[in-house]
């Protein structure tokens, strides 16, 4: 059992009180003495079972540290169990949380009220769906219920879900809005799970409008933050305003503001390379707006989605014309046409769920996965390039689908820059960026700023997620003409030359078909590695156009020197002087790029290589 053990004061502080008498028999634990320092109790205890003596010392008086308060001689735990009074034990029982956790779980419930069952019902007779019924749509469930929310707490767990604003009488609110931001970890719903930071307007909390709160910004900000923090994705649902101020929060506040944007952590998620999908589900305006178009993939819904700087009523004061339609001034047939504003364009919101995942899975969560499927049907590849010239041909169904893996092309921004092909697809199971030309679109494939521009847009997106690039080539030229130089069309060549030349993207060009002038050099980087079809063809500029410049309106000496240049674009003669790096068969373009690929993995340097 040991000997005699001393009992001292922990630190400097009050000995408040003895709780046991002197002589008093004790278990080990029991409460001995309590001091207090800071305002703040702590409770002394036996060291062992046994009897207690206590040293002469005054209650409330200040003792320093270390100071003999009591002795406690061993005895044997069955004598002392024997003599053991509990009720001798005067220390205050400890406090019990459970009045704490029902008042937490109804402020929880009554967040979980949204704006009202008015306003709920109005945004279901939108054909839209609850903020609260978006985290079950996208998140992963597993039958259970989230204390916050209808998806499991194990796939959902929401941050700040008591913040809003309040009336109240001494602490207690007696009327509560919860904020319109609602955000938490979450997983996504997909094959597998995969974890996000999940972040959603609350159309029915004031259209998503802050109101002056200042807890909208803060919450908006720490969740984002949390994506920074741990690097991951951060999934952006957009509904209304998704914090922008209103006329009526000024008044209320009784006096303006100066206008800011609290957009850091969505920028240094985009420069770090961390993956930003914003989905617009439903009109989003202003600050919305820009924090939609704030993505590496933004993502519309036909019909429900809008996007624009200011509505309606807005445009109508500042106008003065009668407001448009929402549809009219920012619908998906308009945004993501001709403005470019959004890179896909679905037609339910678990598509957008959907893309969202097939776009995680490539540039984040499974950019190399093993391929289980075949090889596409290579020998389709002879035959995809028509034989006359000016022939338009579908380089989706003819070209792609037999060089990557089977679908498994995701395409970004189809319906604007028409002539350029961009997206993303697999080869092998390893995710590559994909940039090619349509010559179907109308103008004979030729591309204008907006093709120059999307095209640079997949260069950054290749750039932020270290993919690799296959373009194959089908170019004309730059669209010349009136209404191609009054768009800007060279000055967006110039800036995708250099977005191209400043980009560390690893790029394998495949020339298919045509391949000329400017519009055709910006793809083929003359020190790179290159390769072709036989069906290609390249010069300065298309023979048509340049007999006609070098002939200067002479119909014979066109004649001559259209029959000397008809020789000119064989790509074998190009390849007799190595000015191209290799002239392939069609069918072997998946090889070719798998090799390419291949020797990407390999380290630059011998890894026992001096410097």
């Amino acid at each position: 059992m040991g000997g005699v053990r001393d009992v001292r004061v922990p630190f400097t502080s009050v000995l408040d009180r003895f709780v046991v008498v002197d002589g008093a028999t004790v278990k080990e634990g029991a409460a001995l003495f309590v001091v207090s320092a800071m305002k703040m109790e702590t409770t002394v205890r036996s060291p062992c079972a046994g009897v207690v003596r206590l040293e002469p010392r005054t209650p409330k008086k200040v003792y320093p540290a270390r100071t003999l308060a009591a002795t406690v001689t061993p005895a044997p735990a069955a004598a002392t169990d024997e003599a053991w009074q509990p009720e001798a034990e005067q220390v205050a029982p400890p406090r019990r949380w459970a009045a704490e956790v029902a008042r937490l779980r109804a402020r929880q419930a009554e967040a979980r009220g949204l704006g009202g069952g008015k306003r709920v019902e109005r945004q279901r007779k939108a054909g839209k769906m609850t903020a609260r019924g978006r985290v079950s749509l996208w998140c992963d469930t597993d039958g259970a219920g989230a204390s916050c929310g209808s998806a499991s707490t194990e796939t959902w767990r929401e941050v700040g879900s008591l913040a809003g604003t309040d009336t109240s009488d001494f602490g207690e609110p007696t009327a509560f809005t919860p904020n319109e931001e609602i955000g938490g970890l979450a997983r996504l719903k997909g094959s597998p799970a995969k974890p996000c930071v999940l972040l959603i307007d609350d159309f029915t909390v004031r259209g998503s409008h802050s109101a002056g709160d200042l807890a909208t910004g803060r919450k908006r900000a720490l969740v984002e933050h949390l994506a920074v923090q741990l690097s991951l994705p951060l999934i952006k649902l957009l509904d209304g305003a998704s914090g922008g101020g209103t006329v009526t929060a000024g008044l209320r506040l009784g006096a303006s503001y100066v206008p800011s944007l609290d957009v850091r952590n969505t920028v240094l998620l985009l420069q770090r390379g961390i993956p930003v999908v914003s989905c617009l589900c439903g009109p989003v305006v202003g600050v919305g707006a820009l924090r939609g178009c704030l993505s590496h993939l933004c993502i519309g819904i036909r019909g429900l989605s809008q996007l624009f700087a200011a509505g309606p009523p807005v445009v109508a004061g500042a106008s003065g014309i009668p407001p448009p339609a929402k549809e009219d001034l920012g619908g998906m047939d308009g945004v993501a046409g001709p403005s470019g504003a959004v890179d896909v364009v679905v037609d339910t919101e678990a598509q957008a769920r959907d893309a969202a995942d097939t776009f995680l899975d490539l540039v984040w969560y499974q950019r190399r996965r093993p391929w289980a499927g075949g090889a596409p049907d290579g020998a389709a590849l002879l035959g995809a390039v028509p034989e006359g010239d000016s022939q338009a041909f579908d380089m989706r169904a003819a070209v792609l689908a037999h060089v990557f893996d089977e679908a498994t092309f995701f395409e970004v921004g189809r319906l604007w820059g028409t002539a350029a092909i961009t997206g993303i697809a697999r080869v092998g199971g390893r995710a590559v960026g994909v940039l090619s030309c349509d010559s179907q679109d109308g103008k004979g494939g030729t591309w204008a700023a907006d093709e120059c521009r999307k095209a640079m847009r997949l260069v950054k997106l290749c750039e932020a997620f270290h993919l690799p690039m296959v373009n194959l080539i089908d170019l004309p030229g730059l669209a010349v003409g009136v209404e191609a130089e009054r768009a800007g069309s060279i000055r967006a060549g110039a800036e995708l030359t250099q977005c191209l030349y400043a980009s560390t993207v690893k790029s394998l060009p495949i020339v298919v078909r045509r391949c000329f002038g400017v519009g055709g050099a910006l793809g083929v980087d003359p020190a790179g590695f290159r390769l072709a079809w036989p069906s290609a063809q390249w010069g300065s500029l298309p023979s048509a156009g340049g007999v006609e410049a070098a002939a200067k309106g002479n119909p014979a000496a066109a004649a001559a020197i259209r029959v000397r240049t008809q020789q000119l674009p064989d790509p074998l003669q190009t390849a007799r002087r190595f000015s191209i790096d290799e002239v392939i068969d069609p069918r072997e373009t998946r090889a070719w790029i798998s090799t390419w690929l291949g020797a990407l993995d390999q380290p630059s340097q011998p890894p026992n290589a001096k410097l």
